[in-house]
C-alpha cells in the first residue's frame, strides 16, 4: 500500500511541475516520465477492485 501511494504521490508532483512549467520548460524525458505515472494511477484506480479482490483472495481476510 505504501508502494501505491507513493507512485500517486509521484504522479502529483510530475503533474505540478508539469502544469507549472508549462510545455516550454519541459524536456521530452519529463513528459515520458509524467505519461507513464498518469497511466500507472489510472491503472491503479481502474484495477483498485480488482486488486482488493486478490489480496482477500491470498490472505484469506474479509475486514481488509
Amino acid at each position: 500500500m505504501k508502494r501505491v501511494m507513493l507512485s500517486i504521490w509521484g504522479a502529483m508532483m510530475n503533474f505540478s511541475t508539469f502544469a507549472f512549467n508549462g510545455r516550454k520548460g519541459v524536456s521530452d524525458d519529463q513528459l515520458l516520465a509524467f505519461t507513464a505515472s498518469l497511466i500507472t494511477v489510472l491503472l491503479l484506480i481502474g484495477f483498485s477492485k480488482e486488486i482488493v479482490v486478490a489480496v482477500r483472495k491470498l490472505f484469506g481476510k474479509r475486514h481488509i
